[in-house]
């Protein structure tokens, strides 16, 4: 199970360890997980939820991460280097049919990462 963080943007504060695989969030904040990106087999969308599949099996669901009223981030943390997702919307062939496709910005760590995330 991998070790994860909810923080708030606005107060920087930890709003909650999470020690299972299920994450509710409920105001602007980023997923801090520990892990490095390059564990991350596939992201997807499912409704307004986040479903992270790592390659060792693991799923980790962050619900309502795509709440429109919300400003959400997920980081991924190896101790050396924080890897920022993003996620950008598409329309393939034209269509109505919509897919997520993500990638990373690698930064230095910083203290106040979760401010401009």
């Amino acid at each position: 199970m991998s070790n994860i963080q909810v923080i708030s943007k606005k107060t920087h504060q930890i709003l909650e360890k999470v020690n299972n695989n299920q994450i509710k969030l409920n105001g602007d904040s980023v997923v801090q997980i520990k892990a490095s990106a390059q564990d991350v087999l596939s992201i997807e969308r499912s409704g307004n939820n986040a479903i992270i599949t790592l390659k060792n099996g693991e799923k980790i669901i962050i619900e309502n991460y795509f709440n429109a009223e919300n400003s959400n981030s997920v980081v991924f943390d190896d101790n050396n280097q924080l890897s920022v997702l993003s996620f950008q919307q598409w329309q393939w062939l034209g269509r109505n049919r919509r897919s997520w496709r993500y990638h990373y910005r690698d930064r230095q760590r910083q203290q106040h990462l979760h401010s401009d995330c």
